[in-house]
C-alpha cells in the first residue's frame, strides 16, 4: 500500500502481508494516517511500516509487527502546534529513524512530542532528534518500562548517531528513565560540540533516573552559561568525551 500526493488513508483490522518491499508506505510528508489500529503485518520484504515522522503518533500499540522488523521513520517535522504522542509497539518492535525528525517550527512554535514507557527508538548513523524553539520533547519511562534510545541493531558502538538535541526553553521537556546510548557522531550546525545529549540557545530540560552511555564524544553537553540542567538519579558513564560538560 502506497500513499502518496498528499492523499490520507484509514487502516483498520487488517492484514499487510507478502510485498516484495515495505508493507505500507507513506511517500511524502504530507500523506497522512488519518487511522490506525489493530492490524497486522507479516512477511513484507523490508519494513512493515516506513511512514514520515510527523505520522508516528498514529501507530497503535495493538498492531502486530514481525520479529525482526521496524517501524521505519523516514525523517520530518512536527510543527503547527500539534501534540503528538508516540506508543510503545508490541512484540519489542523498535522504530528506526533513517533520517533526522525535529519537534516544532524552526520559528518556534508550541509543538510537543510524549513518548510513552516502552517505546524504543533505534538510529541510524548520523541521524538526530532535534527540538526546535518552544516545543516540547516529554519521554517520561518507569523503572519497569525504560524508553530507550539507541543505535540500529547491529552498530552498538561510540558515536554511530548524532543524538538528542534541545533547542528550546520550555521547561516543561523531560528525560525520565530513558537509555541514551551511541550518539555523539556529530552535531548540529548551532552546536560547537557533539554528545548524547546536547542542550543550548537558553534550553532548559530535565534529565532523571537515565542512563546516557557510549557517546562517541560527551555524555551531556550544555552550550551556554544560559543552560537549564535539572534532575536527579542518573548514571553517565562510558563516554569518549566528558560525561557532562559546561552544566552547572
Amino acid at each position: 500500500v502506497v500513499v502518496a500526493g498528499g492523499s490520507a488513508i484509514t487502516v483498520t483490522n487488517s492484514t499487510i502481508a507478502q510485498s516484495g518491499a515495505d508493507g505500507l508506505l507513506l511517500n511524502e510528508a504530507n500523506s497522512a494516517l488519518d487511522g490506525f489500529s489493530n492490524n497486522t503485518f507479516s512477511g513484507n520484504a523490508e519494513a512493515p511500516v516506513n511512514i514520515p515522522f510527523t505520522n508516528i503518533g498514529a501507530i497503535d500499540s495493538g498492531s502486530s509487527f514481525p520479529d525482526g522488523k521496524t517501524v521505519r521513520v523516514w525523517g520530518g517535522r512536527i510543527e503547527g502546534n500539534r501534540d503528538v504522542t508516540v506508543n510503545a509497539l508490541s512484540g519489542d518492535t523498535p522504530y528506526r529513524f533513517a533520517r533526522g525528525s525535529s519537534i516544532g517550527a524552526s520559528t518556534g512554535g508550541s509543538s510537543s512530542l510524549t513518548i510513552n514507557p516502552g517505546v524504543e527508538m533505534t538510529f541510524e548513523a548520523d541521524t538526530g532528534l532535534y527540538v526546535s524553539s518552544g516545543a516540547v520533547l516529554a519521554a517520561d519511562g518507569t523503572s519497569n518500562e525504560p524508553i530507550t534510545m539507541t543505535a540500529t541493531e547491529g552498530n552498538a558502538q561510540q558515536g554511530w548517531w548524532e543524538g538528542v538535541y534541545v533547542f528550546s526553553d520550555n521547561p516543561n521537556s523531560v528525560l525520565n528513565h530513558v537509555e541514551l546510548r551511541h550518539a555523539g557522531s556529530g552535531s548540529p550546525n548551532t552546536v560547537s560540540e557533539s554528545a548524547n545529549l546536547g542542550i543550548a540557545n537558553y534550553s532548559s530540560i530535565e534529565l532523571s533516573n537515565s542512563t546516557v552511555t557510549d557517546s562517541g564524544n560527551h555524555g551531556v553537553y550544555c552550550g551556554d552559561t544560559e543552560t537549564a540542567l535539572t534532575g536527579t538519579g542518573n548514571t553517565i558513564e562510558n563516554n569518549a568525551g566528558q560525561n557532562t560538560k559546561g552544566c552547572s
